[in-house]
C-alpha cells in the first residue's frame, strides 16, 4: 500500500511539472531577449517636466519695465539733449536754437580769461551768441580812447557802437546803447573790449592765429613784430602769444587736439589690419580651448614643479645669506634704495621664512591633495571636450553682450534726457588770481549764507541781477550746467538701478543658458553618439519658457547690492565735499564698502551655481541656491583646488592669447622683419603702436568672452560631477555619468561597463 501511495504522489508531481512547463512555453518566446537598460532614457540631467519658477519676481521685473518706460517718457517730454550738443551763452540759452536760431556761434568777450580754464568754474568771461564769427580784428575800447572824436567815415561809415552791437549781450537794449558811452558799455560787460578775426570750431569762435601785416584787419589776426595785437585794452596788452595760450586751453577743454585727428587717420588707414587681428585672436582662443584637453595636466604639474624649484632656490639663497651675515647693529633703515635692505640680516630672515612657508604649503597641497588636483585637471579637460563637441556655445556670449549694450544704451539715452530736463545752474566765476580768493569784501555778499561768495558757489537765484548782491568787477555769475531738480535726481537714481538690473539680468540669462547646455552634455551617458543636436537651443527655450523669474530674482539681488555701493560712494564724496569726513567716518564707510563688496562677490558666486542647479533640476532660485550651497559646502576642499587651478589656467590662457596677438601686430607694424614688410604693404601711420594697442585690447576682450564660456563649462561639469558622485552608485540602474578617468581617480566603476560599451 505504501509503495502504491508513493507512486501516486510521484505521478501527481510529474503531472504538475508538465503543466508548469506547458504554461511557461506558452508565455515565453522561444528566443528570449532581455531589454537593455539605457541610462540616456532614465531622465537624469536637465529634467523636461518642469514648471515656471519665481513668477512673482518676473512680475516685479515687468512692473519695473513699465515704470522705466514712463520715466523715459517724462524725460523725453521735459528734456532736450541739444543743450549738451550746442554751445550755450552766459544766460544758459542755446546758440542756434529757439530765439537764437539765427545765431549759431558762441563768442567769448575776452578769450585770454580762458587760459586757466577750469571744468568746475568755467571760463570767467561773458559769452554771447552771434550770427557770424568776427571777420576782422577791432578794439572798440582803443578807438574810444583816441583823443579825436568818432568819425564814422574813418570806420567805413559805421559808428563804433553799431560795429559793437552784433557782439553785445542780449540784454542790451537800444536805450542802454544810446545812453552809455563805449567805455561804459565795455566796463559793464555789455560789449566786448576787442575781438579778432576768428573761425568757427565746433560752434565756438576761436581766433585764426596766422600773423599778417599790421594794416590787414580783414584777414587773419594782425600783429606787429613784437607779436602785440592790441596794445591797449581794459584787460591789458593782448599779444599773439596770449591768444595762442587761450586757444590752446579752450581747445583742450573741447577736445580739439591734433592727437585725435591723427588717431582717426591711423584708424582709417589700418582698420582692416585691426579686424584681421580680431579674427586672429578668435582663432587662437578656439584652438587654445580645444588644446586644453591635452595640455591642461602638463601646464598645471609643470607650473607647480617650476614654482617649487624657484621657491627652493630662493629659500636656499636666503638661508645662505642669513647664516653668513653678521648681526644687524643699526636700526632698520627706511630707504628708497632696495640695496640697503639686502645688506641686512633681518631682511634675508624675512625672505627665508616667507619662501620657506610658501614652499612647505605648496608641498603639502601637492602631497595631500594630489587626487583633488587630478580631479580638477580632468574636469578642465572635460570642459575642453564639451566645448569642442558643442562649438556653438563658444559663439553664444555675443548675444548677452549685445543685449547688455542695448540696456546700457537705453539707460544712457534716458539719463541724457533726464539730465537736460533740469533747470539752469549758475556758478560764481572770477578772473585769474594767485590765491583764487574773491577779495571783494562786503560788496560781494551772499544773503542766504550771510558770508562772502566763494569761487564756484551756486548763484542761480541772482543770475539775472548779480550786481545787486556782488558789485565787483572781477566776479561774475555765469551759466555752469543744467543742474538736476529733486525729481530728476530721484528718476536718475531709478534709471541707474534699471541699468544695473538690466545688465545683470542679461548676464545671468547667458549663464543659465550655458549651464543648461553643458549640463545636458554631462548627463548624456554615451558621448558623443547620444548628444542632442539642439542642446544650446533647447536650453535657451527652457530658460525663456520657465526660468526668467529666477534670472530676475538673482539679478535683482546683485543690482540692489551694487546700488548700495554706489550710494556709499556718493555719501563719501558728499562728506568729503563739506569736510565732514573725519577718521571715524572714513573708517566706518571703508568697512561698509568692503563688506558690501565681499557680499556682492559671494552672491555672484552663489547665483552662478544656483543657475546651474536650476538648469539641471528646474527648481526656483532659493531652492537651487540652497542645494548648490550645501553641495559645495560638503566638497569645499575640491572646490578650493578647482577654483585655484582654473583661475591659474584662465590667467595663463589670457596672457598667451594677448601676448601672441600683441607680438605679431608689433612685429608687423614696427617693420622689424624686412621680408614681411616688403610682402605686406603697410599704410603710413603717425603712431605705429596704435594698432598694436587696439588689437591687444580686442584680444583681451575676446579671450575673456571665450574663456568665460570655458569657465562656465568647468563650473557646470564640477557641480554635475558632485551630484553624480552622491546620487549614483555605479549599478545598472544608477550608473556614474562621469568619465572613466574620474572614476579611476575616485576608485569607482560602473557595473557591467565593459558590456555596455561605454566610450567616454
Amino acid at each position: 500500500m505504501e509503495g502504491e501511495k508513493t507512486k501516486l504522489i510521484e505521478k501527481d508531481e510529474k503531472e504538475e511539472k508538465e503543466e508548469v512547463n506547458e504554461i511557461t512555453k506558452d508565455d515565453v518566446d522561444p528566443d528570449p531577449v532581455v531589454e537593455e537598460y539605457d541610462p540616456d532614457k532614465s531622465g537624469a540631467g536637465p529634467i523636461k517636466d518642469r514648471s515656471c519658477t519665481d513668477i512673482l519676481c518676473l512680475g516685479l521685473l515687468l512692473a519695473f519695465l513699465v515704470l522705466w518706460v514712463m520715466i523715459a517718457g517724462w524725460g523725453v517730454q521735459n528734456g532736450d539733449p541739444t543743450k549738451l550738443m550746442y554751445p550755450t551763452n552766459s544766460f544758459g540759452q542755446i546758440c542756434g536754437q529757439g530765439e537764437h536760431a539765427d545765431k549759431p556761434y558762441l563768442l567769448f568777450f575776452d578769450l585770454t580769461k580762458c587760459i586757466s580754464l577750469s571744468a568746475l568754474t568755467g571760463c570767467p568771461t561773458p559769452q554771447v551768441c552771434v550770427k557770424e564769427c568776427p571777420s576782422d580784428s577791432f578794439s572798440p575800447w582803443m578807438e574810444a580812447e583816441l583823443p579825436i572824436p568818432e568819425v564814422p567815415s574813418l570806420l567805413g561809415g559805421v559808428s563804433i557802437k553799431d560795429r559793437m552791437k552784433p557782439f553785445c549781450t542780449q540784454d542790451l537794449t537800444q536805450e542802454i546803447l544810446d545812453r552809455l558811452s563805449v567805455g561804459q558799455l565795455v566796463e559793464r560787460k555789455y560789449c566786448p573790449p576787442w575781438w579778432v578775426h576768428s573761425s568757427n570750431i565746433l560752434g565756438r569762435c576761436l581766433p585764426s592765429l596766422t600773423s599778417s601785416s599790421p594794416g590787414n584787419t580783414s584777414g587773419p589776426i594782425p600783429s606787429t613784430e613784437t607779436g602785440v595785437v592790441f596794445s591797449d585794452s581794459p584787460t591789458g596788452q593782448i599779444s599773439l602769444q596770449t591768444l595762442e595760450k587761450a586757444v590752446q586751453a579752450l581747445s583742450k577743454a573741447l577736445g580739439l587736439r591734433s592727437l585725435g585727428d591723427k588717431i582717426i587717420a591711423d584708424l582709417a588707414a589700418s582698420w582692416w589690419f585691426i579686424v584681421s587681428g580680431i579674427f586672429l585672436s578668435m582663432l587662437i582662443c578656439l584652438l587654445w580651448i580645444i588644446m586644453m584637453r591635452w595640455t591642461a595636466g602638463f601646464l598645471v604639474w609643470t607650473s607647480m614643479l617650476g614654482t617649487m624649484i624657484v621657491l627652493t632656490f630662493v629659500t636656499n639663497t636666503a638661508y645662505t645669506k642669513y647664516s653668513t651675515m653678521p648681526e644687524d647693529l643699526t636700526p632698520f633703515p627706511w630707504s628708497l634704495n632696495p640695496g640697503d635692505y639686502l645688506e641686512r640680516r633681518g631682511t634675508w630672515f624675512f625672505i627665508l621664512v616667507l619662501s620657506g612657508s610658501f614652499l612647505a604649503l605648496l608641498l603639502l597641497v601637492t602631497v595631500s591633495m594630489r587626487n583633488r588636483v587630478a580631479i580638477a585637471i580632468e574636469l578642465i579637460e572635460e570642459g575642453s571636450v564639451a566645448c569642442s563637441q558643442m562649438l556653438c556655445t563658444l559663439f553664444f556670449p555675443p548675444l548677452p553682450f549685445v543685449l547688455q549694450g542695448i540696456v546700457l544704451l537705453w539707460g544712457f539715452v534716458i539719463g541724457i534726457y533726464l539730465l537736460t530736463s533740469s533747470s539752469r545752474e549758475y556758478r560764481v566765476v572770477m578772473e585769474e588770481d594767485e590765491n583764487r580768493l574773491l577779495n571783494c569784501g562786503d560788496i560781494c555778499w551772499n544773503p542766504r549764507t550771510n558770508l562772502s561768495f566763494s569761487l564756484g558757489e551756486e548763484c542761480t537765484a541772482w543770475a539775472d541781477n548779480f550786481t545787486s548782491v556782488c558789485d565787483c568787477s572781477t566776479v561774475g555769475c555765469h551759466f555752469f550746467r543744467y543742474g538736476p531738480s529733486t525729481l530728476a535726481q530721484v528718476l536718475q537714481l531709478i534709471n541707474l538701478f534699471g541699468i544695473f538690473w538690466g545688465i545683470f539680468f542679461m548676464e545671468a540669462f547667458g549663464q543659465l543658458v550655458l549651464a543648461g547646455a553643458f549640463a545636458g552634455w554631462y548627463w548624456t551617458f554615451k558621448k558623443p553618439d547620444n548628444l542632442p543636436a539642439n542642446g544650446l537651443s533647447a536650453s535657451f527655450y527652457r530658460a525663456m519658457r520657465y526660468h526668467l523669474g529666477t534670472v530676475a530674482f538673482g539679478s535683482l539681488i546683485i543690482a540692489i547690492l551694487r546700488m548700495i555701493r554706489v550710494i556709499l560712494e556718493k555719501v563719501e564724496a558728499k562728506l568729503g565735499k563739506y569736510h565732514q569726513d573725519n577718521m571715524i567716518v572714513k573708517g566706518v564707510l571703508c568697512c561698509c564698502k568692503c563688506c558690501f563688496w565681499c557680499l556682492e562677490k559671494f552672491m555672484r558666486f552663489l547665483n552662478r551655481n544656483a543657475y546651474i542647479m536650476c538648469a539641471v533640476q528646474g527648481n526656483n532660485f532659493c531652492s537651487s541656491a540652497k542645494d548648490a550651497f550645501f553641495l559645495l559646502l560638503r566638497n569645499v576642499a575640491r572646490l578650493a583646488v578647482l577654483t585655484g587651478v582654473t583661475n591659474f589656467l584662465m590667467f595663463l590662457s589670457k596672457i598667451v592669447v594677448v601676448g601672441i596677438c600683441a607680438a605679431l601686430s608689433y612685429i608687423l607694424f614696427s617693420g622689424s622683419i624686412k621680408e614681411v614688410s616688403s610682402e605686406i604693404p603697410l599704410p603710413p601711420l603717425n603712431y605705429p603702436i596704435l594698432p598694436t594697442i587696439l588689437i591687444s585690447m580686442a584680444a583681451y576682450l575676446i579671450s575673456s568672452c571665450f574663456f568665460s564660456v570655458y569657465e562656465m563649462a568647468i563650473d557646470t561639469l564640477f557641480l554635475c560631477f558632485l551630484q553624480d558622485s552622491e546620487i549614483n552608485d555605479g549599478s545598472r540602474e544608477k550608473p556614474f555619468y562621469m568619465s572613466r578617468k574620474l572614476m579611476k581617480i575616485l576608485g569607482k566603476k560602473n557595473v557591467g561597463s565593459e558590456e555596455d560599451g561605454k566610450t567616454k
